[in-house]
């Protein structure tokens, strides 16, 4: 099981661009989780850069949620339902082998 939560900064346009994203069309190309789920190609690699800034951190051996994983910033500029597609996200990059946790 991932954890969620990490400091890092993120740009201005980007926190406005998350509090406007959830559950609207696709501002974007999509790309497609190995769930099936389809999610915008920037949300996805914003979540991935955000949390490989932490990795180097982490303990081993520790279970982290997403929120323990993302910057306070982006975690409190997404919905909630776009804290579950973080956390797909983190999972999906997990097992492609993009993060190695």
């Amino acid at each position: 099981m991932l954890k969620p939560n990490v400091r890092v900064r993120i740009e201005k346009n980007r926190l406005k661009y998350f509090e406007h994203y959830s559950d609207g069309p696709d501002r974007g190309n999509s790309f497609e989780l190995l769930n099936g789920r389809k999610v915008d190609e920037f949300f996805y690699s914003a979540i991935i850069q955000d949390v490989q800034v932490i990795l180097d951190g982490m303990e081993s051996d520790t279970y982290y949620t997403t929120k323990d994983m993302c910057s306070e910033n982006l975690w409190l500029s997404l919905s909630p339902w776009n804290r579950k597609v973080a956390g797909m996200c983190v999972a999906d990059a997990v097992l492609r082998g993009s993060l190695s946790v």
